[in-house]
């Protein structure tokens, strides 16, 4: 039988100097079906995870000409890219997709770095927590997995043969995930306060307690919060001054939360979820990873393999063919620069995990057309406002076109099926009900329509989590996100790690779909779940019982003037380090006394000082611009290319009205 893994056939070079976001991808590739001949040089490690991230791969040694003249594309790191730059002999360059620390351009590129000191300088340490905590890291490995899904994202765009270096640093991903911590910093120039398991935006939305175990419950919009007071015995909190709207709850979540907890300590942890379920709001129990690794929606997602091995995300990642639909009806050429110029994506989106996917696009040169309701999208309606809509569909909707469109209307459908003849591809995170109500299942339209569809949920399309509810905070739980650092309580990532994780995905996941309907010509479906993404952030706390090296030595130094990160190969450097830098020096002394020791360092930043800093400013990884008279700071594009510069198109206007266009 013939390999059917979406990139059988690809031919990778991956050249690296160290582990890191490059050996994650080209695991990635592996498992999608690239052939990949590895190059390091750094001798392989004995560590259970390293040996895991290398495993599939072709071991090379010495001469690398033939396999670079043969390659479709080469995967490097900082090393391994200034390798590359002595066989510029060969007689084709292929595309080069380089993912480092900082990347390959500001003043702290080449430096050294961990998940640790990246997490430092973005701003998460001083961001996840309650008031007065100490800084608490995510204990996940973020940067690299978003990197390497960046990476993806970019080969797959790029497309292999082209000649381009696209460079993607694992702290401009990381910086990619606070669009929701931007707007105090933007409206007041504060840093966001430290909200524990709570969420800046919506409420109610945090863990509270039952009769046995903790359960994490999250709402969005009025009628869920309307559900959630039939189900709790409180029906009259909804017209409760306090709590009518959003904003107003997020304003009064003290009241609000004791509320809640008063009816849920009552209950038992089984019985509340089964209640919550049934009433549509998105409900979740705490798990460990090693309970994860365990669970039945992790098999069946095939996130981990019959010997109890991580696998990479590619139940997420697999387009599924489904032929029958009409092809594309032929439109004419499209302006726009980027790698995706010309490529029109429809995204029936809300709030943050397909609207920033389709994002992702957009960054890359897609026509993405945002299809709204008569009365906006859920996130125009969030706390925290410019004009009366919330800021986080600013963040989320940048260089996008958009329409407002009554499905159920006649007119309006019939314009919208206009639209589609002329699409490529539909992304949706949009509910199944919600989808089929307005009889625009993946099966409907992949039965009209020849194009992509990428179907975004908290578990998958299908098995124990299909038709599940989730929003980011109930999938960080159930993938064991909350519960990562031993002997610590249970705390989410202060960003949506989910949704976020969840949007790198699925971007990769449709430019699979488009690779694929371009080679066969039939419709595809990807099934894209928020959790694969989620428990693969996590795979390295699979491997924490069975390490065979030590570990790298971390720890938070006190300075004159702040906390340093620091991150050493083991505990015999860090003390010596840490015996020389004493407290009684300033940060940036204990910042250049690392860099001269090849000790990665980083200051511990507040979200307003990362969006100041100097590799930020230089990267673009933070964006200012204006709506009207008001500031606003968006997330950049983490795709850097000398051929296609990253730029980010002005924020979606907050109306917009329909305009019938010629495809």
């Amino acid at each position: 039988m013939s390999d059917q893994r979406p990139l059988h056939g690809l031919r990778v070079v991956e050249l690296t100097g160290r582990p890191g976001a490059a050996r994650l991808l080209g695991r990635l590739l592996v498992d999608l079906g690239a052939e990949v001949d590895a190059f390091t040089t750094e001798p392989a490690a004995a560590d259970a995870w390293d040996t895991w991230v290398q495993a599939g791969k072709n071991t090379v040694t010495g001469e690398l000409h033939h396999q670079l003249t043969v390659a479709d594309a080469v995967v490097t790191d900082h090393t391994g890219h200034q390798l590359l730059q002595q066989h510029d002999s060969v007689g084709r360059k292929p595309l080069e997709v380089c993912l480092s620390p900082y990347g390959l351009t500001g003043p702290l590129a080449g430096q050294p770095a961990s998940e640790l000191t990246l997490e430092a300088l973005a701003g998460f340490l001083l961001a996840n927590g309650n008031e007065g905590d100490a800084p608490r890291p995510t204990g996940v490995a973020l940067g690299r997995a978003t990197a390497a899904l960046a990476g993806l994202v970019a080969l797959l765009a790029y497309g292999e043969g082209a000649s381009d270096c696209v460079d993607i640093a694992e702290l401009d991903t990381l910086v990619s995930y606070l669009g929701t911590l931007l707007p105090p910093v933007a409206l007041t120039g504060n840093d966001p306060r430290r909200i524990g398991n709570r969420h800046g935006m919506a409420a109610p939305w945090n863990v509270y307690p039952t009769a046995d175990a903790p359960v994490v419950v999250c709402t969005m919009g009025e009628q869920m919060w309307r559900r959630l007071t039939e189900v709790i015995g409180r029906p009259e909190l909804a017209a409760d001054g306090r709590f009518l709207d959003t904003a107003s709850r997020v304003a009064n979540v003290d009241a609000l939360d004791a509320s809640i907890s008063a009816w849920s300590r009552q209950q038992p942890s089984a019985t509340l979820v089964q209640q919550l379920t049934e009433a549509d709001i998105p409900v979740a129990r705490l798990r460990t990873p090693a309970e994860v690794r365990g669970h039945r929606l992790t098999a069946e997602r095939s996130l981990v393999t019959d010997t109890g091995a991580p696998h990479s995300p590619v139940a997420s990642l697999t387009p599924k063919p489904m032929p029958g639909g009409a092809p594309r009806r032929p439109r004419a050429p499209m302006p726009g620069k980027g790698p995706l110029a010309g490529l029109r994506v429809v995204e029936l989106g809300a709030y943050t995990a397909a609207p920033l996917a389709a994002r992702l696009l957009a960054d890359l040169g897609a026509d993405v057309v945002k299809v709204e309701p008569p009365h906006g999208e859920g996130s125009r309606r969030l706390a925290q406002r410019i004009d009366d809509v919330g800021y986080l569909f600013f963040v989320n909707n940048a260089g996008k076109h958009g329409c407002r469109l009554d499905l159920a209307d006649a007119t309006d459908r019939q314009r919208f099926d206009q639209l589609l003849t002329a699409t490529d591809v539909v992304l949706t995170n949009l509910s199944a009900a919600a989808l089929d109500a307005a009889d625009l299942g993946a099966e409907s339209v992949l039965a009209q329509r020849s194009l992509v569809y990428c179907q975004l949920t908290g578990y998958g399309r299908a098995g124990v989590g299909a038709g599940l509810r989730a929003f980011d905070t109930a999938v960080q739980a159930e993938s064991g996100v909350l519960l990562t650092l031993p002997d610590a309580p249970a705390m989410k990532a202060a960003v949506s790690l989910a949704d976020v994780a969840g949007a790198y995905l699925a971007a990769a996941a449709t430019l699979l779909g488009v690779r694929r309907h371009r080679q066969t010509g039939a419709g595809q479906l990807l099934d894209v779940a928020m959790y694969d993404a989620a428990v693969w952030s996590t795979f390295h706390r699979w491997f924490a019982d069975e390490a065979t090296k030590e570990p790298p030595a971390e720890t938070l130094h006190p300075t004159t003037d702040g906390t340093v990160a620091l991150s050493a190969p083991g505990p015999a450097e860090l003390a010596a380090f840490v015996a020389e830098a004493d407290g009684s020096l300033d940060t940036s002394t204990v910042l250049r006394h690392a860099a001269a020791a090849g000790v990665a360092a980083a200051p511990v930043l507040g979200v307003k000082e990362t969006a100041e800093h100097s590799q930020v400013t230089a990267r673009g990884s933070v964006v200012r611009q204006t709506y009207g008279d008001t500031p606003v700071l968006i997330t950049g594009a983490p795709f850097h290319s000398a051929a296609d510069p990253p730029t980010v198109a002005p924020v979606l206007p907050t109306d917009v009205s329909w305009k019938d266009e010629e495809p």
